[in-house]
């Protein structure tokens, strides 16, 4: 759900609609994690993922804010 392609689609989809935002929260049962997630609307990306909660392979993906790029 967090693949930086879907989070680009949902950017996308949000251009006609400024003034709305998608928040994509990380939340695991069986974890003790701290709150973090994503904040998306159709000009920016809010990350507050915080990786190092993650495996290695999760731990460099970055999020462009261009919704087309």
């Amino acid at each position: 759900m967090l693949a930086p392609r879907i989070v680009k689609l949902l950017q996308a989809a949000l251009t006609e609609y400024p003034d709305w935002e998608i928040i994509a929260a990380v939340a695991l049962e069986r974890k003790s994690w701290p709150e973090m997630g994503l904040t998306i609307r159709a000009h920016e990306i809010i990350d507050n993922l915080q990786r190092q909660y993650f495996p290695k392979e999760f731990q460099a993906i970055a999020y462009n804010e261009n919704p087309l790029g």
